[in-house]
């Protein structure tokens, strides 16, 4: 059969999973942890921008809340 017909199907590779759980002790993957943890450094990084760059009047609020999640996240990567 030629590309186009039924066949083509089963060469499209599957995609593997960003978050796997582990059948023993049903925790995220490390990889997924990582993931999870440079988006929330990300979003400080982006806080720290608003705060040097703005007079928004509450840009400290925003900084100190994306500041608790990064240490949250870290302590929880370290567990």
């Amino acid at each position: 059969m030629d590309w186009y017909g039924s066949n083509y199907i089963s060469f499209i590779p599957k995609r593997p999973r960003t978050r796997q759980l582990s059948s023993s002790t049903n925790q995220i993957s490390l990889s997924a942890r990582l993931m999870i943890f440079t988006k929330r450094f990300h979003q400080l990084k982006f806080a720290h921008l608003l705060l040097t760059q703005s007079t928004i009047p509450h840009n400290e609020h925003i900084l100190s809340n994306s500041l608790t999640k990064i240490l949250a996240s870290i302590s929880w990567i370290r567990s």
